[in-house]
C-alpha cells in the first residue's frame, strides 16, 4: 500500500474505534451493528478454558446492564496501538474503562462493503461484586432467561453458591427444577424466586414434605411462603394440604395475608386448619376468613367461636346473621361454672336485643351476680330500659367518685341497646349533670358516647353540643377528655356528609373551633379509610364555606388537616389542592412546609405546581421536599439552583446557599455534578462554616462520581473529623484501586479503623482476580483489625488466591490469636477448597482459636458438607481436651440431622464416664436434642443400661445423680415436644422395677400426657397406681393439679366443666361420632376429679421425735429410700477450701446460707416475746440445712420427698444478728429460741456444689 492508502486506512479504523469506544459508554445500540460483523464472536479465557460468546448474547449483555454513563461513571479510551495487516485486515489493542474496571481489548477488524468491522474481540477480566450485582439487578428486567442460563453455571464456578442461588430467579423453569435441589440452602433472595417459578417452589415443597421433620419443616414452609400470594394464587389446594401437614410441627402464620383466599376456595379444609389440636392454625382467623366459613353448620361456627382468640369473639358473631348469633354464643356464655364476672360483655352485646336480655337475667340468677354491686350494674345494663334506667340513674348519684364513673358508661350502654332515639333523648338529659362532675367521672361517660353517634337525631345535637361544651369549659378538663370531644366531632362530622343534613356538619365545626381555642386542632388522620367511595367530595362541600372564611383570615389548618387526611382522594379535589397552594403564603413557616409537602403530593400536578411555586418563592428550594424532587425529577432546575445566590422567605440575600443533595447523580449532567463539586469543595472549605457543616460537605462530595482528585487533600485536614470524613467518603469512590492506594498508608495511623473500613467498601468494586495485590497493603499492616478484615475479604469475595494467602498467614510464626481465629472464621466460605478443611482441623487442636468455627450454621454449608462437618464435630466431641470436646457437643445440638449414626455411641461415653467431672451435663443438653428431634430412645436406654448405681469414694452416687438430672430435664423435653413422646414409655418400662425412680417416672408419665388423646389419657393416669403408694400417693395428684391449669388456662371450674374451657379447645379426651360427643369426656373427668381429690397419705408424712439422717432413711422402706437417694449431698467432690469459698459466696450479704427445709407437716408460729411478731417454728421438725441452686437434683429431692424451703424470718432481729441465719438484716431483737434455731441452722449448713 502507498502511504496515501494506509493513512486513509488508519483514518477509517480510527473513526470505526470511536465508534466503539462511543458504544461502550453511551450502549447507544444503533452503533452496535456498525461496530460489529454478524458473525462476531468475543472470546476470553477463564481459568484456561477458552469461552466463546456470540454477538447477539453480548447484545444482550450489553442490553442489561447500565451504562458508564448512566453511572456517572468517567470516560477513559484510549488507542494503544493499530497494525494494519493487509488493506482489508488490521489488528488494534484499545483501552478503555467500564464503569469500575480498566480494560485492554484486542480486535480482529475487516473491511466489508467499505466500512471497518470487528469480527473477534479477545478480552479478559472478572468483574467486581459491586459489578456483578449491577448484572443481577440488570436481568431482573424484561425476559433475559435465556442469558440468565447460560451466565449461570459460570458464575456458580467463579463465584460460589450464593450468588448463582440469586441468579436462579431469572433463569428459566427447567434450569430452576433442575438446580433447586443444590442451591436452595444458599439462596437468600427467595421472594423473587416464588414471584417467577411459584410452580417449580410448590412442586419442590410438596416432594420432600412427606418425609420432612420439625427443623426441614421450617425450611420448606419458608420457601413456600416466601411469596405467599403467589402460592396461593398458583395452586390454592396444594397450599391447604401442605398446611395441614406442616400446622403439626411449625407455625403457619404466614398464610395470614391469603387465609382469605384459600378459605373461599375450600372452606372445610380451612376450618380444619384452624380447628387444629396444636392451635397453631387459630392465629389465620381473620373477617375475611370469618366471611367464607359464614356457610357452615352452626356447630362448626360454634367451634370457631370458642377458638376465637377472647377480644375478637364479637367481631366474629358481628360478621354473621343476627339471627345465628345466639346458637353460637350462647353455649360459652352461660357454660355451667361460669362467673358472672367472667362473661364476656362485648360478645354479649352483639346479640339480638331479647336474647341479650334473657342471657344478662339468666347470670344474674347466678351467684356472683346479683350479689356483686359491679357485676349486677354490668349485667343489668344489659336489660330493658325501663328495668335498667332506675337502677343505673340511682347508681350515678352514688357519692363515690369511682362508682359513679363506672355507672355512667352502663347507663349509656343500656340506652344505646334499645335503638330507640327517644331513649337517646333521655339519656342525654340524664347526661346534663355531668356539667358539675369531676374529670374522670366525665371522660368515662364521654368515652361512653362516642359509641351512639348513629342513633343521634337533628334534635339531640343541641344537648350534645352542650354536653361537649361543658367538659371543654371544665377548669379540670384533661388531656383525654378533650381527644375524646375530637372524636365525637370527628364522627358528626362524617355523619353529616354521610347523611347530607348540615345540622351535624355546622355542630361539627362549631365544636372544631372551640377545640382550635384550646390550641387541640381537629384530628382527620387516616380519613381516607373511613369514607364511602365519592364521599369526599361531600365532605368538602360541607366545608367549603368553613375553609373559604379560614382562607380569608389566613388560617389554614382545617385546610391542611382535611387534605392530609383524605391523602390520595384529596388530589381529584381542584378547589381544595387550590386552597393548599394558597396556604403556601402562610405567615407561619410551620404551616408552609406542611402546605408544600401536600402540594407537592399528588404525581400528576407535582411539576406544575414546583414551578408555580418556585416562581412566587426560589428560595423554597431550601426546603428537603423540594430538593428531593429537583435532585430526582427535575434535574432542568438544577442550573438555576447551583447558578448563584437565591432569596427569599427560607433564604436570604448575604448568604450562598448550597443543597443539600444526597441521590439522583446518575441522572445529572457530567457538567452539573462538576458544578455541585465545587460548590461542596468551596463550601468545606470554608472557614466561617462549621466542623459539621464542612464535615457534612466532603460527605457530600464524596457520593458525587469522579471527585477522586479533590476529596484527597481533606484527608491531610488538620481537624479529624473532617480527615476521618474524607476517609470515608474515599469508600465510596468510583476510582477504587486508586483510593485503596492511598487509603493502605494510615492502615497504621490512628486513622486505621476508618481506613481499612473505607477499604472494605472499595474491595467490592476491585475484580477478584486482582483482591490479592490490592489487599496487601492490608495483610501487612501492623494493626490486627486491619489483617482480620483482610482475611474476610479476601474469603467472602471469592479471590482466587484466597485459600493461599490466608495459609500463608496462618502458617506465619508469631500470628496473633485474633488473627488465627479470623482465618479460621473465613474458611466458613471456602470450604469447597480441601486445605481449607485441613486448616479447621488443625485449627480444632487449640481451644482459643477452635471456637471461630465451631458456631458455624449449617444453612450455610451444601448438604455433603453439611454431613462432613457435622463427622469432623462428633471427632472433636470424642476428643481428649475438655473446652473443644465441650464446644463441639453444644455444636452437635444444631448438627444431629447430619450427624455420622455412631454420634450417639459417643455422647453416651462422655455422660457416663463417671472419672470426667465437667462434661456430663453438656453431653446431656446433645443427647436431650436429639431425643426431641428424633424421639429415639436407645441413647437413653444405653445410659440407663450402662450407669451403675454404685458409690465411688468421695462421692454421692455419682451415677444416681446424673440419672436424676437427666430424668428431670427428660420432663421437660417430653412435655414440650411431641416428637419426644414416644421415649417416655420405653424408659418408664426399663426403670420401673426399681421403686427408688418411681417419684420422678410419674413426673414423666404426666409429661407425656396429652390432653387431646383421651384414651391414652385415661391408661396413662391409670396405670400410676402401681408406682404411687407409700410416700409417693400424692405425688400424681400434685403432678396434674399443676399442670392442668397451665396446659388448659383454667382453674378446676372451668376444667371440669360439662363443655368446653375457656381456651377454646375441646375438653380433655373429647371425642366425636357422627357429630356427637361421646360419654368418654364425663367418665375420664370423673377419674381425673377423683385423682385431684385424692391427698397424700398423711401417715406416711408424720413427723417422729427425731428427723432420721440421709444415711439412715437410705435403708428404709423403698418410698423412703427413693427419697433419700434423690437427696444427694453436693459438693463433696470439692476440696476443702473450694468448699469454703462455695459457702462464702453463696451466703453473702442479704442471703440465706441454705434454705430451711421441713416437712410438709402442719406449721405453727410462736411469737417473739419482745415484738409480739410471728416466727416460723416446726413442730417436732429440725430444718434441713444446706441450700441448692434451684433445678438441681438437691432442690428436686427436697420437693419429692414432700420438703420444702422455709420461710424467712420475719422476727424483728438486732442488725448485727440476723434472724435465722438468712443473712437479712432487719430491725429489733430476737428472741432467744429464735437466735438458739437460727445458730443451729447455721451451724449444720451443709457444703454446696
Amino acid at each position: 500500500m502507498t502511504g496515501t492508502d494506509e493513512k486513509l486506512t488508519a483514518l477509517g479504523i480510527e473513526k470505526m474505534l470511536e465508534d466503539y469506544f462511543d458504544l461502550i459508554y453511551t450502549q447507544n445500540m444503533d452503533l452496535f451493528d456498525r461496530v460489529f460483523h454478524p458473525s462476531a464472536v468475543l472470546y476470553s479465557a477463564q481459568d484456561g478454558v477458552v469461552v466463546a460468546r456470540p454477538r447477539e448474547e453480548y447484545r444482550e449483555l450489553m442490553r442489561a446492564r447500565r451504562s458508564p454513563e448512566q453511572n456517572g461513571a468517567p470516560r477513559d479510551d484510549s488507542v494503544l496501538r493499530i497494525d494494519v495487516l493487509s488493506p482489508e485486515m488490521a489488528m488494534a489493542k484499545v483501552r478503555l474503562r467500564l464503569n469500575d474496571n480498566i480494560m485492554v481489548d484486542f480486535l480482529n477488524l475487516l473491511l466489508v462493503d467499505g466500512h471497518w468491522m470487528i469480527v473477534a474481540k479477545l478480552y479478559h477480566r472478572k468483574l467486581s461484586r459491586r459489578a456483578r450485582q449491577g448484572v443481577y439487578r440488570a436481568l431482573a428486567y424484561g425476559n433475559r432467561e435465556r442469558l440468565a442460563d447460560a451466565m449461570l453455571p459460570r458464575v456458580r464456578d467463579l463465584y460460589g453458591d450464593r450468588e448463582a442461588a440469586r441468579m436462579l430467579a431469572f433463569c428459566s423453569a427447567k434450569v430452576v427444577t433442575e438446580l433447586l435441589p443444590e442451591l436452595a440452602y444458599a439462596a437468600t433472595h427467595r421472594s423473587g424466586l416464588g414471584h417467577r417459578h411459584i410452580g417449580v417452589i410448590v412442586d419442590y415443597v410438596s416432594a420432600r414434605a412427606a418425609d420432612a421433620g420439625k427443623d426441614e419443616w421450617r425450611e420448606l414452609w419458608e420457601w413456600l411462603t416466601a411469596d405467599v400470594h403467589a402460592a396461593a394464587g398458583h395452586d390454592p389446594a396444594q397450599v391447604l394440604s401442605l398446611a395441614a401437614q406442616a400446622v403439626t410441627l411449625i407455625p403457619i402464620s404466614a398464610l395470614k395475608p391469603v387465609a382469605g383466599q384459600l378459605t373461599r376456595h375450600d372452606p372445610d379444609a380451612m376450618c380444619e386448619l384452624i380447628l387444629h389440636s396444636s392451635g397453631r392454625g387459630r392465629v389465620l382467623m381473620g373477617p375475611a376468613v370469618w366471611r367464607a366459613l359464614r356457610g357452615l353448620p352452626d356447630d362448626r361456627l360454634e367451634r370457631l367461636y370458642e377458638a376465637c382468640a377472647p377480644h375478637e369473639r364479637h367481631r366474629f358473631l358481628r360478621i354473621l346473621p343476627p339471627a345465628r348469633r345466639t346458637a353460637i354464643a350462647r353455649p360459652l356464655l352461660t357454660r355451667p361454672g361460669l362467673g358472672p364476672g367472667a362473661t364476656d360483655l362485648v360478645a354479649l352485646d352483639a346479640l339480638p336485643g331479647r336474647e341479650r336480655v334473657a342471657i344478662a337475667r339468666e347470670l344474674l340468677a347466678r351467684p356472683g351476680g346479683a350479689d356483686i354491686p359491679e357485676i349486677a350494674e354490668l349485667l343489668t345494663a344489659r336489660l330493658p330500659w325501663s328495668e335498667a334506667k332506675p337502677i343505673l340513674a340511682e347508681a350515678i348519684r352514688r357519692p363515690e367518685a369511682e362508682e359513679r364513673a363506672r355507672a355512667y358508661p352502663g347507663l349509656v350502654t343500656a340506652a344505646v341497646g334499645t335503638r330507640d332515639p327517644e331513649v337517646v333523648g333521655e339519656l342525654l338529659d340524664l347526661l346534663k349533670r355531668l356539667r358539675n362532675e369531676q374529670d374522670p367521672v366525665r371522660r368515662s361517660a364521654l368515652h361512653a358516647v362516642t359509641t351512639i353517634p348513629s342513633l343521634i337525631e337533628a334534635g339531640h345535637l343541641p344537648a350534645l353540643e352542650q354536653l361537649a361544651g361543658d367538659a371543654l369549659q371544665a377548669r379540670d378538663r384533661s388531656y383525654q377528655s378533650v381527644a375524646t370531644i375530637g372524636t365525637l366531632t370527628r364522627t358528626l362530622l362524617l355523619r353529616g356528609a354521610q347523611t347530607g343534613d348540615s345540622a351535624f356538619t355546622d355542630t361539627a365545626l362549631r365544636l372544631t373551633t372551640r377545640l382550635a381555642e384550646l390550641s387541640a386542632p381537629l384530628n382527620l388522620t387516616g380519613l381516607h379509610h373511613n369514607l364511602p367511595r365519592g364521599m369526599e367530595h361531600r365532605l368538602f362541600a360541607a366545608l367549603r364555606r368553613r375553609l373559604l372564611d379560614d382562607a380569608a383570615r389566613d388560617s389554614w389548618a382545617l385546610t391542611l388537616e382535611l387534605s392530609d387526611g383524605l391523602r390520595r382522594r384529596a388530589y381529584a379535589l381542584t378547589e381544595l389542592q387550590d386552597l393548599v397552594l394558597k396556604a403556601v403564603t402562610a405567615h407561619d413557616d410551620s404551616t408552609v412546609r406542611w402546605a408544600v409537602r401536600l402540594a407537592l403530593a399528588a404525581p400528576a400536578t407535582r411539576d406544575s405546581h414546583l414551578d408555580g411555586l418556585l416562581r412566587r418563592d426560589r428560595s423554597l428550594i431550601a426546603l428537603p421536599e423540594v430538593q428531593a424532587i429537583i435532585a430526582t425529577r427535575r434535574t432542568d432546575l438544577l442550573d438555576t439552583v447551583l447558578g448563584g445566590a437565591t432569596s427569599g422567605r427560607f433564604l436570604s440575600k448575604k448568604i450562598r446557599f448550597v443543597p443539600g443533595f444526597y441521590t439522583g447523580f446518575d441522572r445529572w449532567t457530567p457538567r452539573q455534578v462538576d458544578r455541585y463539586a465545587a460548590l461542596l469543595d468551596t463550601y468545606a472549605r470554608s472557614s466561617k462554616a462549621s466542623v459539621a457543616e464542612r464535615t457534612d460537605a466532603v460527605r457530600r462530595l464524596g457520593l458525587l462520581p469522579g471527585t477522586f482528585d479533590r476529596l484527597r487533600p481533606y484527608i491531610r485536614a488538620d481537624d479529624l473529623t473532617v480527615a476521618e470524613a474524607a476517609l470515608t467518603a474515599l469508600g465510596r469512590s468510583d476510582e477504587p484501586e486508586r483510593a485503596i492506594a492511598v487509603l493502605a498508608a494510615h492502615t497504621g495511623d490512628d486513622k486505621a479503623r476508618v481506613a481499612v473500613s473505607s477499604i472494605s467498601a472499595c474491595a467490592y468494586a476491585i475484580p477478584p482476580d486482582r483482591l490479592g495485590t490490592t489487599l496487601a497493603p492490608l495483610l501487612d499492616s501492623p494493626k490486627i483489625t486491619a489483617v482480620k478484615e483482610g482475611v474476610r475479604l479476601l474469603a467472602v469475595l471469592h479471590a482466587p488466591d484466597a485459600m493461599t494467602i490466608i495459609r500463608a498467614r496462618w502458617d506465619r510464626p508469631g500470628t496473633h490469636r485474633d488473627i488465627r481465629r479470623a482465618a479460621v472464621f473465613a474458611t466458613r466460605w471456602l470450604l469447597d477448597h480441601e486445605q481449607a478443611w485441613q486448616l479447621v482441623a488443625e485449627a480444632a487442636a487449640d481451644p482459643e482459636v477452635a471456637g471461630a468455627i465451631l458456631d458455624l450454621p449449617p444453612r450455610q454449608l451444601p448438604v455433603p458438607q453439611r454431613e462432613r462437618f457435622a463427622a469432623f464435630l462428633r471427632d472433636l466431641a470424642a476428643g481428649s481436651d475438655h473446652r473443644v470436646a465441650g464446644a463441639a457437643m453444644d455444636a452437635l445440638t444444631r448438627w444431629h440431622r447430619w450427624s455420622p449414626a455412631d454420634t450417639s455411641a459417643v455422647l453416651v461415653d462422655r455422660f457416663t464416664d463417671l472419672s470426667e467431672l465437667g462434661l456430663w451435663q453438656t453431653a446431656m443438653r446433645a443427647i436431650l436434642s436429639r431425643v426431641a428431634a428424633e424421639g429415639d430412645p436407645s441413647v437413653l436406654l444405653a445410659i440407663v443400661d450402662r450407669l451403675p448405681d454404685t458409690a465411688l469414694p468421695g462421692r454421692d452416687l455419682p451415677a444416681r445423680q446424673r440419672l436424676s438430672t437427666l430424668l428431670k430435664w427428660l420432663t421437660t423435653t417430653v412435655r414440650n415436644n411431641d416428637a419426644a413422646r414416644p421415649v417416655a414409655a420405653p424408659v418408664i418400662e426399663r426403670l420401673a422395677a426399681d421403686p427408688l425412680w418411681h417419684g420422678q417416672l410419674i413426673e414423666l408419665a404426666i409429661a407425656a400426657v396429652r390432653w387431646t388423646e383421651a384414651e391414652p389419657t385415661v391408661a396413662a393416669v391409670e396405670a400410676l397406681s402401681a408406682m404411687a403408694s407409700g410416700t409417693l400417693t400424692g405425688l400424681p395428684a400434685e403432678q396434674l393439679a399443676a399442670r392442668l391449669p397451665r396446659d388448659l388456662g383454667g382453674g378446676p371450674a372451668d376444667l371440669l366443666a360439662p363443655d368446653r374451657h375457656r381456651s377454646g379447645r375441646e375438653s380433655p379426651g373429647v371425642q366425636r361420632t357422627g357429630g356427637r360427643r361421646t360419654d368418654r369426656p364425663v367418665r375420664f373427668r370423673t377419674r381425673l376429679a377423683r385423682t385431684l381429690a385424692r391427698s397424700p397419705d398423711e401417715a406416711a408424712r408424720a413427723s417422729g421425735p427425731r428427723r432420721p439422717s440421709r444415711r439412715e432413711r437410705r435403708v428404709h422402706d423403698p418410698g423412703i429410700t427413693g427419697q433419700a437417694r434423690n437427696l444427694v449431698i453436693p459438693g463433696l467432690f470439692l476440696t476443702p477450701p473450694a468448699r469454703a469459698a462455695m459457702r462464702r459466696r453463696t451466703a453473702g450479704p442479704g442471703r440465706r446460707s441454705g434454705p430451711c427445709a421441713v416437712a410438709r407437716g402442719p406449721r405453727r408460729r410462736s411469737s417473739s416475746p419482745s415484738t409480739g411478731r410471728m416466727c416460723p417454728a416446726w413442730a417436732g421438725r429440725r430444718p434441713r440445712a444446706g441450700r441448692s441452686p434451684r433445678g438441681s437434683p438437691a432442690s428436686d429431692g427436697a420437693r419429692r420427698s414432700g420438703l420444702r424451703p422455709a420461710p424467712p424470718c420475719r422476727s424483728r432481729a438486732r442488725p448485727s444478728a440476723p434472724a435465722c441465719g438468712t443473712g437479712a438484716r432487719t430491725p429489733g431483737p430476737a428472741s432467744a429460741s429464735t437466735r438458739n434455731w437460727c445458730n443451729r441452722s447455721r451451724s449444720r449448713s451443709s457444703v454446696l456444689r
